[in-house]
């Protein structure tokens, strides 16, 4: 192994190759930056050395570190980077550099290449990395959104970011990653009342099949009680509808040409007596 070597970035892919000297802070995207990305339109990735870690400032693409989308982790010696068509290696200031062996050689042919110059025709299926690091949980973009929903929900994130996403949304304007950096800004996510909610929540996702089960369920037997509660009062409905009807042409016979159902009823009655009067 050699002595600790001055840190560097290898730009590998894309249009600005080579090796950029890396002390300090170095900035990735448009116009400005020490390494220019085409397309950046804005966002910018700043690699810090001391200690080494990747920042996304922006929000409209997402960095792959060793093939992982992150917008902000720290950084290891031979760790790639692709972004914006550029395939970038760290060498942070503190690594050692090892020697140059066929393994690393074939390692290093072996990495992701970038998007902008991938080739035509059915994908390969990359082998996984045979050292992989675990990013810290907070670096993953689903649990930062996660986590900032939580805490905009408790009121516990940063009032002002709330606020103005709030109105972004109104606005029809959103970006999830933005929002969950700035609400998430200042937030002490080992607190016991966000552990609490956020224990809650796993709960009720972890039984949302079963509740989903036990409430159709309940839906069905809902559905029932009102399809036999609609056919009654139909029924009933149609019950009053033909009693109307019928007691409308009473009353209009019984105005217009003097003739009633009891005086109907009276001679029926006074037919059948005499039809058992003689019979007897």
């Amino acid at each position: 192994m050699l002595g600790a070597m001055e840190g560097s970035i290898d730009i590998k892919g894309g249009g600005s190759l080579g090796r950029v000297p890396w002390t300090d802070r170095v900035r990735v995207g448009g116009e400005g930056c020490e390494v220019l990305a085409k397309d950046a339109e804005g966002d910018e990735l700043h690699l810090w050395a001391d200690p080494a870690r990747l920042v996304l400032a922006g929000s409209r693409t997402t960095p792959l570190v060793n093939g992982k989308a992150v917008v902000e982790c720290e950084l290891q010696d031979g760790d790639t980077i692709q972004w914006q068509g550029m395939l970038i290696v760290v060498h942070p200031p503190d690594a050692e550099q090892a020697p140059e062996t066929p393994a690393r050689a074939e390692a290093q042919l072996k990495a992701p290449k970038p998007l902008g110059d991938a080739p035509k025709g059915p994908a390969s299926v990359r082998e996984p990395d045979p050292s992989p690091r675990q990013l810290e949980l907070q670096d993953l973009p689903v649990a930062r959104r996660i986590l900032a929903g939580i805490a905009a929900e408790m009121g516990s994130g940063d009032r002002a970011a709330i606020k103005r996403w709030q109105a972004a949304v109104l606005r029809g304007e959103w970006d999830a990653d933005a929002c969950a950096r700035d609400i998430l800004e200042g937030v002490d996510l080992e607190s016991k009342a966000l552990c609490e909610r956020s224990g809650r929540i796993q709960r009720d996702l972890l039984m949302s099949s079963f509740q989903r089960g036990v409430r159709g369920a309940t839906r069905k037997a809902r559905g029932a009680a009102r399809g036999g509660s609609a056919f009654l009062v139909a029924n009933l409905v149609a019950v009053l509808v033909y009693s109307l009807l019928i007691g409308t042409l009473l009353v209009i016979g019984r105005a217009r040409w003097q003739w009633s159902l009891d005086g109907a009823a009276d001679h029926l009655l006074k037919a059948v007596s005499g039809l058992l009067g003689g019979a007897g």
